[in-house]
């Protein structure tokens, strides 16, 4: 179901941008970025080992998995669950760079902003989602469930994970939607794709 949504968004996806945008790939933001960002891991890179890992394949608790000119994906080799996804978003404005930790059912994502003769910026997600946006119009969810939501570093832009919540903890319901921010090469917008479950 989720595979079918992701082809779906194929739909949306911008034309490429040509000679807009900075001309940095995947690798190189890959070598540019901080390296302590897989520090939360607990197996970070530090900078010989982002060469290396790009040289050799692998590198530390690391290993390539694949590098084209817009992504970049590493596995971590002690858990095959957890991935490290780099995407580049080219743009007007130059580049917007997605990097993320995938865990399974959770994820953690950080944006930059990167231009020409300048560093990596942080840059703001996009607004969560409603609870709603979840769910088919005409289904009844209890007035007492919430959301928490991750942001999901994927080809197209972002792919939001929820989790749902009731007063006496973690709420087993099943989405009807899934939400995506997908992105137009200006910004991110959202998509919302049914499951067909």
């Amino acid at each position: 179901m989720i595979l079918w949504a992701l082809g779906a968004l194929c739909l949306w996806r911008p034309l490429p941008l040509g000679a807009q945008g900075a001309d940095f790939t995947a690798e190189e933001v890959f070598l540019r970025l901080p390296a302590a960002l897989l520090d939360n891991l607990g197996e970070g890179l530090n900078d010989y080992e982002k060469f290396e890992i790009l040289s050799t394949g692998r590198a530390g608790a690391w290993a390539l998995r694949s590098s084209f000119r817009d992504s970049l994906e590493l596995d971590l080799l002690s858990d095959p669950e957890t991935t490290v996804a780099l995407c580049l978003y080219r743009g007007e404005r130059g580049l917007v760079v997605a990097m993320g930790t995938d865990f399974g059912p959770l994820c953690l994502t950080e944006l930059w902003r990167m231009e020409k003769g300048a560093g990596p910026a942080s840059l703001d997600p996009p607004r969560d989602p409603s609870l709603r946006d979840f769910f088919q119009r005409d289904r009844r969810i209890s007035a007492d469930i919430s959301v928490s939501m991750t942001f999901c570093v994927r080809p197209e832009g972002l792919e939001v994970k929820p989790q749902f919540w009731s007063p006496s903890g973690r709420a087993s319901l099943r989405p009807d939607n899934a939400v995506f921010y997908i992105w137009t090469g200006t910004r991110f917008s959202k998509r919302i794709v049914p499951l067909y479950n």
